[in-house]
């Protein structure tokens, strides 16, 4: 799904039926291709611990179940924000490197 669909946000919940979430951000990460995606992890596990857990293993945001919905979309959208300034700043180093070059 993620080589088909390509998305820029990925929502990865802890507890899934064939691996966990923490596995499956370790596949994603060690894949070139998808390095660069901005994950948000959603769990009932809200202890500092796990937290951190899932951090350490890669997620880029923790929410924590029950969540409103609105403070979900709210993430959603400053991971692209946090996205697009990311392009933006390999988009200028392309261009400082064209310029030094010439």
């Amino acid at each position: 799904m993620l080589e088909q669909k390509n998305p820029d946000v990925l929502l990865v919940d802890w507890k899934m039926p064939k691996m966990n979430g923490v596995e499956l951000m370790q596949r994603i990460r060690s894949n070139p291709e998808h390095r660069q995606k901005y994950i948000v992890m959603v769990s009932g596990k809200d202890t500092a611990d796990e937290k951190v857990i899932g951090i350490d293993a890669g997620t880029d945001d923790y929410i924590a179940k029950p969540f409103e919905t609105q403070e979900l979309l709210a993430r959603i959208r400053a991971a692209k924000r946090i996205l697009k300034l990311e392009n933006d700043l390999v988009e200028q180093e392309q261009k400082n490197t064209v310029l030094e070059m010439a």
